[in-house]
């Protein structure tokens, strides 16, 4: 088992999700989508954290998402 990868904001996701992702595709573009909606100030970080949650969920990749960082 690998260890999760600990993600510390939308701007670090989004670079995870296009150039690390490694699972499923089937959530994977909304994520990128709203990460980098939440980079621009479109939307908020938990919005963001939630979208790349449940893109990795459906992967099944592990992941580590704290909370409150940019």
């Amino acid at each position: 088992m690998s260890v999760p990868q600990a993600i510390g904001g939308a701007s670090e996701a989004l670079d995870f999700l296009a150039n690390r992702w490694k699972g499923s595709r089937r959530k994977h573009a909304f994520a990128r989508e709203i990460c980098a909606a939440a980079v621009s100030g479109h939307v908020s970080q938990e919005t963001a954290r939630q979208a790349f949650i449940q893109a990795a969920d459906e992967a099944k990749m592990s992941t580590c998402a704290p909370r409150g960082r940019s």
